[in-house]
């Protein structure tokens, strides 16, 4: 009985074409709103501020 396993991809591919291009559009309008906001992040990511670079007003 234990254990059983599902495919993943099953009910993706059971989807019409029409649902799967939905789909794509929704995903590429959720990475483009991210991208909006993103690049603002990176730097203070990448270069964190540190003692050296704090300027105090």
């Amino acid at each position: 009985m234990f254990p059983i396993k599902f495919a993943v991809i099953v009910l993706a591919v059971k989807f019409p074409a029409a649902d799967r291009f939905t789909i794509v559009l929704k995903v590429f309008s959720l990475v483009e709103a991210f991208a909006r906001f993103a690049p603002a992040e990176i730097p203070v990511a990448f270069n964190p501020p540190t003692v050296i670079t704090v300027r105090l007003p």
